[in-house]
């Protein structure tokens, strides 16, 4: 800002509406203060609601008269959301979410007992379980309202990728949300080529950790839905140790029992074990491994996001847990536009211009647009009546 010499207010008209070069009509009118000449800042953080669109000018007063700036336009960001982004815990290597078979962070609108042959990977590494066997099937009326994969007794989908260096290396922990569902009750996560790992369940029992070697063996064959959690050290440490939960209750720690070296699951598999060996009768919610073992925050930051997301809070949480009352928040991810930054139309012709958005995004508004340009849906177009640049 330049005053010209003269002391000088500055004030922040803003609203639903761009009002012009006046200052009556707007909906907020702010006064700033007496500024020096330099740059200013000016921030709001109520009386806006995202995504709505926000019209603002800046006047600036003094004894000369008084300056408008042009329209410039913005919205609030969104607020928080209790969807636990990737990045929320560093590390993610694999991550299967029923509500989001596709992976695209968006609902996926399919319908009831649909066909799932490929469980695609939320956590950006491509993992995807893109291999099946029968026919496993979406229930769309899961625990709290939230869809789940159904596995039928002999079906299966898992992983190409080989875990060794991503999990076994590094050492890794695991969160399965899932339950037996009666009548056949073998592993439900496992491995497909062969290596003895099973997680959560086996043989009829739902406490169950074994990595080539056994790290807890208790449990029953009920058809309630859990929250499992384990740990395990690198396979590089001399006798690598292991701890296992269970609806938040810790059931064994620092475990030495599992095999040195193959105590990670080489590919990963749910439904079964190997071709045909021990299938069950389950449901999967979500499953997420970290290529880490995750330190007590973040265990409970994802542990939280998964009981308060199925509406299992109050048995799995225990009492004290940071999360007991209220769900973990996250920022929300900011759309994207993806568009050229600029672009030139040529003059009595034709033009237009297809816009996309990342994180889903599938409504589009534009301001300060030439008289020639209208926006209808997500697209741009018209017929330039003189040269310019849009």
């Amino acid at each position: 800002m330049s005053t010209g010499g003269a002391a000088t207010q500055v004030i922040i008209h803003w609203g639903s509406e761009d009002r012009g070069k006046t200052s009556s009509g707007w909906t907020h009118s702010d006064t700033i203060g007496t500024l020096s000449p330099g740059f200013f800042s000016w921030e709001i953080d109520q009386d806006f609601t995202a995504p709505n669109v926000y019209a603002a000018r800046v006047e600036a007063r003094n004894s000369a008269g008084s300056a408008w700036s042009d329209a410039t336009f913005f919205t609030p960001l969104p607020q928080k959301t209790t969807q636990m982004p990737a990045d929320a815990v560093s590390d993610l290597a694999f991550w299967v979410d029923a509500s989001d078979i596709d992976a695209d962070n968006s609902p996926d609108n399919l319908p009831d007992d649909s066909l799932i042959i490929n469980w695609k990977d939320k956590s950006g590494n491509e993992y995807d379980a893109a291999n099946f066997r029968g026919d496993p099937n979406l229930v769309i009326a899961g625990p709290n309202g939230k869809p789940v994969v159904n596995f039928d007794g002999d079906d299966s989908l898992w992983t190409t990728h080989n875990f060794t260096s991503t999990l076994g290396d590094p050492g890794h922990t695991i969160f399965t949300f899932s339950r037996y569902t009666g009548g056949d009750s073998e592993r439900v996560f496992s491995t497909h080529d062969g290596r003895n790992w099973l997680f959560a369940y086996h043989g009829a029992k739902d406490q169950r950790y074994h990595a080539d070697g056994w790290i807890h063996d208790t449990g029953t064959d009920n058809i309630s839905w859990h929250l499992h959690i384990g740990d395990m050290q690198s396979r590089n440490e001399s006798d690598p140790k292991a701890s296992f939960w269970y609806d938040g209750s810790l059931l064994t720690s620092n475990d030495g029992g599992s095999h040195d070296s193959n105590n990670y699951p080489t590919d990963f598999q749910m439904g079964g074990y190997r071709d045909t060996n021990e299938y069950s009768k389950a449901e999967v919610a979500e499953v997420l491994m970290y290529a880490k073992i995750l330190s007590v925050e973040e265990r409970q930051l994802v542990e939280g996001y998964l009981a308060h997301k199925y509406g299992h809070q109050t048995y799995v949480l225990p009492a004290g847990h940071p999360y007991k009352q209220t769900p973990p928040l996250f920022d929300r991810a900011i759309p994207e536009l993806d568009a050229p930054s600029i672009a030139k139309a040529t003059l009595g012709k034709v033009w237009t211009l297809e816009l996309s958005a990342t994180e889903g995004a599938t409504n589009f508004s534009a301001y300060g647009l030439p008289n020639w340009l209208s926006l209808n849906g997500n697209i741009l177009s018209g017929t330039p009546t003189s040269q310019e640049e849009v």
